[in-house]
């Protein structure tokens, strides 16, 4: 006897895990700048160049880019310094392999200035890697056996429709865009205080072997005005089209795309008629995942009416989609400002969250909020100021979910006290794997010195059906078959049964 298997590749998720990390940048003031008075604030981005998957740790490697804005004695103007230094981290993931596939992001969560002499400043930035690490390789399953007909095998086989993954593939997608800025009254001679990038899929269609991705990077971009330190905000979309190679990816095949950034070049600047423009050169690495639901058939159970027979069995969990639970804490916090605050002026926030424990319900993280508002005398001023949240799930958490956390409408509002009360939604939001488990046969023995003895040819019993066991469990515990239980009664199915009938069980001939 031979048992019939089928291999189905896949990737499987080994790890998912976000690191945090710290980088500290110290940079000199230009010459042409005047000495540091104050520090007003800070602002950093964070680009991914490399990443890797060595034996037991991801690494991510690339550089910090801050822009730290300071006042000056005897003088009214923002002045700004930039600086930019490369960063190298890595977390000890013990399941990691070389072969494995990592899918990354990095996320600024807070930049914060200091002040280390009048012509030295640092930068502190805080942001989190959240690494996911895929494996190759192959899904077995028993669908059968081989047999002859006279060992008398009868076999039981389940149908599940597990949701795979199919593939893993990256594309790297580049825009290089010149955006004249409309509105505000913006000057060339302005300064961009900050600047967003988000990646956006709006359409998306799947082939043999090709995916054709179509979507946009919408660009948020703060801008300080250098007479008076107001800020101007402006948003533009910057559409990209991009087709991916994806072999062994067929039309049907469900796809998301995630995005790591990877270069961040925007910079305000005059045109070729003296108006300013937002210059932007963009580079991030789509990672297409393909996922394909199929139908696999798994022998459960087996036995011979002819011989007695050794089983080996395993539990087999087959994954068929995702869950997904989102929960809201409402933010309200006020926080004590340095000076007192007459309007404000920007509102930043970045977060990240505790990894989830199985069995638990509470979804805990922080929301790091950045402030900037102006004062009495017309200066400015900023807080930065780290916020606890938590909120709790209708459903615990399981094995292998995934926690992320947004903050919905971060504002800040000037409390009767002078100080300055931060508000938003922390919106968290809980994946989890939806599974589909059964018994499968692993292993088949069949004893053939070890005949069974049956009763002779035509004996049959009656048993009243106790509305429990299936037909197939009747006709393994009297070394029948199913199909021989079915045609004594006269009935297609257990459906066909009310507890306490009596039911004809002939034996096996």
């Amino acid at each position: 006897m031979e048992l019939l298997k089928n291999k189905i590749n896949q990737y499987t998720l080994v790890s998912d895990g976000a690191y945090s990390q710290e980088e500290t940048l110290e940079t000199i003031v230009p010459d042409v700048n005047p000495d540091v008075l104050r520090i007003l604030c800070a602002s950093s981005d964070i680009c991914v160049r490399e990443k890797s998957v060595q034996a037991g740790k991801v690494r991510a490697s690339g550089e910090v880019r801050s822009r730290i804005f300071y006042m000056a004695e005897g003088n009214a103007s923002i002045w700004q310094v930039e600086g930019t230094t490369p960063f190298s981290c890595a977390a000890d993931v013990p399941e990691a392999g070389p072969e494995d596939t990592l899918v990354a992001s990095c996320e600024v969560i807070s930049a914060q200035a200091s002040l280390v002499n009048p012509r030295k400043l640092s930068v502190k930035t805080h942001y989190c890697l959240n690494a996911q690490i895929y494996r190759a390789g192959a899904a077995e399953f028993v669908e059968g056996v081989e047999c002859a007909a006279e060992d008398g095998v009868n076999t039981l086989v389940q149908t599940v429709q597990p949701l795979m993954l199919a593939g893993l593939h990256e594309r790297r997608l580049v825009i290089n865009e010149e955006i004249r800025l409309s509105g505000g009254n913006v000057l060339p001679a302005d300064r961009l205080y900050r600047s967003e990038v988000a990646w956006i899929t709006e359409e998306q269609k799947v082939l043999t072997n090709k995916i054709m991705l179509r979507g946009s990077a919408c660009v948020k971009a703060v801008v300080m005005a250098e007479k008076d330190g107001s800020l101007s905000q402006h948003v533009y979309h910057l559409p990209f089209a991009q087709i991916i190679e994806a072999d062994n990816t067929d039309a049907g095949d469900d796809v998301s795309v995630s995005y790591l950034l990877m270069q961040k070049e925007i910079r305000l600047t005059a045109g070729a008629d003296g108006a300013a423009v937002l210059q932007c050169s963009l580079t991030a690495s789509a990672q297409a995942f393909v996922r394909r639901k199929i139908s696999v058939r798994i022998l459960t159970d087996l036995y011979s009416t002819a011989y007695d027979c050794e089983l080996e069995t395993a539990e087999v969990i087959a994954s068929t989609g995702d869950e997904h639970q989102s929960v809201t804490a409402v933010i309200s916090e006020t926080a004590q400002s340095d000076e007192a605050a007459v309007r404000i002026a920007d509102v930043a926030a970045g977060c990240e969250c505790r990894k989830p424990l199985p069995g638990d319900t509470s979804a805990v993280g922080w929301v790091s909020f950045q402030v900037l508002y102006e004062r009495a005398d017309g200066g400015l001023g900023c807080l930065s100021r780290k916020v606890e949240v938590e909120a709790q799930l209708e459903k615990p958490f399981v094995k292998g979910a995934r926690l992320r956390l947004e903050c919905a409408d971060p504002q800040a509002a000037i409390a009767e006290d002078g100080g300055l009360c931060l508000t938003g939604k922390a919106v968290f939001t809980c994946v989890s794997p939806v599974e589909q488990s059964c018994r499968q046969v692993k292993g088949c023995r069949l004893n053939k010195q070890s005949c069974k003895a049956h009763p002779r040819r035509g004996t049959l019993i009656l048993r009243a059906y106790d509305g429990h066991d299936t037909i197939w469990q009747i006709a393994k515990k009297y070394g029948t078959t199913s199909a021989d239980i079915l045609a004594a009664n006269k009935i297609t199915g257990e459906g066909e049964l009310d507890a306490g009938r009596l039911i004809i069980i002939p034996f096996s001939r």
